[in-house]
This record gives structure tokens, C-alpha cells and sequence, in this order.
């Protein structure tokens, strides 16, 4: 099981890797001071925050919701089952939301959604794969 969740963490590693790749253009962009464009309108910065807000809440609230039924199951490989699914969940969440905010910058130059990456970023960092939390949360102590 230890092996299982060091794969997790790889592709919580590679999947954190690909978002900075992702910034490279964006910084290239930043420091051809391009003239600014307003495109979306309100609509996109208000969809970038919202987008935000649904990836650093939504797999939290999700992951406490179906922890009961998770504790109940026998067999810790369908333990740790249970407990990938929030854990991708978020980390795909994470990653569109700074999609969309680095190709929001790209569209309109704006260092509002540089922030908002950042903060995105902080988010994904955050919900990385925790041994511990999963031991302690799935009630698998001596059993890993």
C-alpha cells in the first residue's frame, strides 16, 4: 500500500510540474509588456474566481462527506480506493482553475490572474498525498 500511495504522490509531483510549464508562456508574455486586451468582459474573472473558490472547497467537503463510508470498508486497497478518488478529484479541479487563469492572462495581460494561479497553485501544493492523514483518517493504524 506504501508503494501505492508513493505513486500518488508522483503524479501529484508531475501533475505540479506540468502547471509551471504551463506559466512559462504566460511569464514570456508578462515580460513582453504586450498592451493590455479586454476580453471576457466581467464574465471571465468572476468564472476564474468561481472555478477557484469550487477547487479549493469542493474536494474538502467531498472527501468528509463520504469519509463514514469509508471507514466502514474491511479492505484497506478499497480504503485506499475511496480515499484517490477526492484526492484526484481536486487535483484536476486545481489544475483547470489555473488553466483558465493563465490563459486569461494571455487573453487580456492582466496580473489579477497571475494571483489567481498563485493562489491555485497554493491550493493543488496543499492537497498533495498525506500517508499520515490517510492512516489516521481510514482508521489503518498497524495495519500499514
Amino acid at each position: 500500500m506504501r508503494a501505492q500511495l508513493k505513486v500518488l504522490q508522483v503524479v501529484w509531483m508531475v501533475m505540479g510540474l506540468s502547471q509551471l510549464i504551463l506559466l512559462a508562456p504566460a511569464l514570456f508574455f508578462l515580460r513582453k509588456e504586450l498592451p493590455r486586451q479586454e476580453i471576457g468582459g466581467v464574465v471571465l474573472p468572476v468564472l476564474a474566481v468561481l472555478l477557484l473558490l469550487f477547487a479549493a472547497v469542493f474536494p474538502t467537503w467531498w472527501y468528509r462527506k463520504r469519509l463514514p463510508v469509508g471507514r466502514a470498508l474491511a479492505d484497506p486497497e478499497k480504503k485506499l480506493e475511496h480515499y484517490r478518488a477526492p484526492l484526484l478529484f481536486g487535483w484536476v479541479l486545481a489544475e483547470a482553475a489555473n488553466m483558465v487563469a493563465v490563459i486569461a492572462f494571455l487573453l487580456n495581460r492582466h496580473p489579477l490572474y497571475l494571483g489567481l494561479f498563485a493562489v491555485g497553485f497554493a491550493v493543488f501544493y496543499f492537497r498533495r498525498v498525506d500517508p499520515d492523514r490517510f492512516i489516521r483518517d481510514y482508521g489503518l493504524q498497524g495495519q500499514v
